[in-house]
């Protein structure tokens, strides 16, 4: 299976403190279990020294299919000028590898399918999504607009959480075309992750999410 490697983007989260915010970062090098990262956007602070995190990133199996791997760590280290080359200096972070790679969702996320009187969309522009399901790393959606949607794309969405509004930037993962013969519609089922939001938008998905997983028990929908 895909190894580790310099060069490679991954997305780092914080287990613990801030799961919610994930992270964008590159691997500098590799020193046996320690793995030298990018200073991240807006960096990490020397409070988060010692933190518990996830790393993670995306390859192609055999060229079948897109699988996430991930593998857990410590912050261990700030290194402010990291040589990356005879004149070239930039702010690192050292992690400590804790686990083997192993294969997770690739959302990363629990997903849930919103009921119907959820009161929550999902908008691009003046067009409301349908969403199929949605967790705090992105949302699958369907649409019936000409516009197609290209993988590795960044877009604008509108998310209402009970009557409050969040502009957001979303990467497209995958599209697919589809047919309605009942309707006789094309239509596109899209699959986004949400990029780094803010942490307001975050925390008010986070409890939407788990105030309709609750709807979903009380129901008798497990």
């Amino acid at each position: 299976m895909e190894e580790l490697k310099p060069g490679m983007a991954v997305h780092m989260v914080l287990e613990l403190s801030d799961p919610n915010r994930v992270m964008k970062t590159v691997v500098y090098d590799i020193m046996g279990k320690k793995i030298i990262l990018a200073q991240t956007s807006p960096p990490l602070l020397r409070s988060h020294l010692g933190e518990a995190v996830r790393v993670s990133f995306i390859f192609k199996l055999k060229g079948i299919k897109d699988v996430r791997l991930a593998f857990s760590g410590n912050i261990v280290a700030f290194m402010p000028d990291y040589k990356m080359s005879f004149d070239q200096v930039v702010p690192a972070i050292v992690v400590d590898r804790k686990s083997e790679l192993e294969e997770i969702d690739r959302r990363m996320f629990y997903r849930i399918t919103p009921p119907l009187n959820s009161a929550m969309t999902v908008m691009m522009g003046n067009a409301k999504m349908n969403v199929v399901d949605i967790s705090l790393g992105g949302a699958k959606f369907t649409h019936a607009m000409e516009r197609e949607f290209l993988p590795g794309e960044e877009i604008d969405l509108t998310v209402t959480l009970d009557n409050r509004r969040f502009g957001i930037k979303a990467r497209v993962v995958r599209a697919e075309k589809k047919f309605d013969a009942v309707r006789a519609k094309r239509y596109y089922t899209v699959s986004v992750q949400f990029e780094n939001n803010s942490q307001e938008f975050g925390r008010a998905l986070a409890m939407k999410i788990m105030m309709m997983e609750r709807q979903r028990l009380v129901a008798g929908k497990y």
